[in-house]
């Protein structure tokens, strides 16, 4: 069985999968491809 230990350090180092993209109003002479990264919950 799990310890509550190791639920809180998954839980406390764990890390969420963000995809940032340009709104498709912006003015650019091409389209920005998105920018993808691991964040942690503390950056959300």
């Amino acid at each position: 069985m799990t310890d509550d230990k190791d639920v809180l350090r998954d839980v406390w180092f764990g890390r969420i999968p963000t995809c940032f993209t340009l709104c498709q109003d912006e003015i650019t002479e091409r389209e920005a491809e998105p920018y993808y990264a691991l964040s942690n919950w503390f950056a959300i």
